[in-house]
């Protein structure tokens, strides 16, 4: 269950790979306009598969609320357009239903031409308080970390960020799931909204200075900026306490790993030598967890609780189809009809009664979270939050609190633009319980947003905030928890 930025990745790098071994460069005109007909025809198509395939696309809208959005939508296409502005169109019909796991994405061909020969916003930035922060600088001018962007091309902060969120998929009206995409990748979202210009005009204020300055600069060849990681999924230590005694730091920061059993045998490994330390308090750090496997966010939970639990209370799809399912063989023979609309999944390991590991925690937890925690991470945070097995820290996540849509994906190019879709087939209802919905994440116990000081000093303040709420001994909290919210 991979969230927009991850999937796109893949697809870049497949399309990069594809056309690496079969040069020439393939011709793509940018400047080519489709035709009003087939931009319609692919419009009307999407919307079609959107509408028979989304099992929540009414979840955090009305239909009224969605065919008023279509009609405003599909008037914009009134005459001949390039892909990139059709596309434009789209992305923010695809921003609409509100679900961080539906995505959309240029042709293959776009891609490519995009990557080798177009110019993109030098800077990688962080949303800090609503304010457009630079992180890390690509461009030959010398950027200080923490200097705040003012204005892009003659277009203030604000309103841009507005325009950009319009683009941005994320579950519900989660924030700081945006803010966490425009973290990794406002190059891409701007390039949605505003193309690509050669030169980009940027008014800034250095850190802790009101003065206004107004520089040109190029844009970046992707190629300049472009950094694949190869995070370890999981990572474990043991920090000094104070008291000499020991807290445990768990950093899972994905559940990508496809070696289902060592994944497994890490975990036990890990939770096995902490049972034997005596360790009495452990962090497990979730932060830009966008996901992945959900059975490693159960199989994780188990280690942490010391009873029975539930994980999904139940799996809903439409009717599955054949010609866009490349699972429709597992669906098929395991799903039985709920109502008009829907079928119920049946074939899911979460869905049984699971079962606590022997090795299992017994101590406290203090879970870290922010916009970035996403998905598989989120479900495991929400079942952790329901149960009331630990107390979080930092900022809401950026998935969906009683669920979202994911799993199976169907899987299209529209016939006239190659626009590649992609639309998730399974609502995942989590087993939370009375635990109220907020409609925009899972919200912290204790809120603890990072400033753009901690930026500069490369300050992690919601780990340093954990340290000093255990040095403290705060072992308690139950949830729903609004009066502990700190700033």
């Amino acid at each position: 269950m991979l969230n927009y930025y991850l999937t796109l990745i893949l697809g870049l790098l497949l399309a990069s790979q594809l056309f690496a071994q079969n040069e020439p460069i393939p011709d793509y005109d940018f400047n080519h306009k489709i035709p009003v007909e087939q931009l319609r025809e692919d419009f009307v198509f999407y919307i079609s598969l959107l509408e028979k395939h989304h099992p929540g696309l009414f979840k955090y809208q009305t239909e009224k609320e969605w065919e008023e959005f279509l009609l405003a939508s599909s008037a914009q296409i009134n005459c001949a357009m390039t892909e990139h502005d059709f596309f434009s169109i789209i992305s923010k019909v695809n921003a609409k239903i509100r679900c961080g796991h539906s995505y959309i994405k240029p042709s293959a061909t776009h891609h490519y031409f995009r990557d080798t020969k177009l110019k993109l916003f030098p800077i990688d930035i962080k949303v800090i308080e609503g304010k457009i922060i630079i992180e890390e600088n690509f461009s030959e001018f010398p950027f200080e970390t923490g200097s705040e962007i003012l204005a892009i091309n003659g277009i203030k902060a604000t309103k841009l960020m507005g325009e950009l969120k319009k683009h941005v998929p994320s579950d519900g009206f989660s924030e700081t799931g945006k803010h966490h995409e425009l973290d990794n990748w406002f190059w891409l979202y701007y390039s949605f909204q505003y193309g690509y210009p050669q030169i980009f005009s940027i008014s800034y204020s250095k850190p802790e200075s009101a003065e206004v300055v107004k520089i040109f600069v190029p844009g970046v060849a992707r190629e300049d900026f472009f950094k694949e990681e190869n995070q370890t999924p999981i990572t474990f230590q043991l920090l000094d306490k104070p008291n000499n005694e020991s807290i445990g730091y768990l950093k899972i920061n994905n559940f990508i790993n496809g070696n289902e059993v060592k994944f497994k045998k890490e975990l036990e490994r890990i939770f096995r030598n902490l049972n034997k330390s005596q360790t009495a308090q452990l962090i497990v750090d979730l932060r830009g967890n966008t996901g992945g496997r959900d059975i490693y966010g159960a199989e994780l939970f188990a280690y942490l609780t010391q009873k029975p639990f539930n994980y999904y209370d139940e799996l809903l799809l439409k009717k599955p189809s054949k010609k866009y399912l490349k699972w429709y063989h597992k669906l098929k023979f395991n799903i039985t009809p709920k109502d008009d609309e829907f079928y119920n999944y049946t074939s899911h390991q979460n869905l049984n009664l699971i079962q606590p590991k022997a090795a299992n925690f017994s101590g406290m937890v203090y879970f870290l979270i922010d916009g970035g925690t996403f998905s598989a991470a989120t479900e495991l945070s929400t079942i952790a939050y329901a149960q009331e097995r630990g107390v979080f820290i930092g900022e809401a996540t950026g998935g969906g609190l009683s669920g979202n849509s994911s799993g199976f994906s169907v899987l299209e190019n529209l016939p006239n633009s190659n626009i590649g879709v992609s639309i998730p087939a399974i609502w995942h209802q989590m087993a939370i319980g009375d635990l109220q919905e907020t409609k925009a994440g899972l919200n912290p116990h204790y809120l603890v947003k990072p400033t753009v000081s901690d930026l500069v000093e490369q300050r992690d303040a919601v780990l340093d905030f954990t340290l000093q709420l255990i040095q403290n001994n705060n072992t308690t909290v139950s949830k729903n928890a609004g009066k502990f919210l700190v700033e």
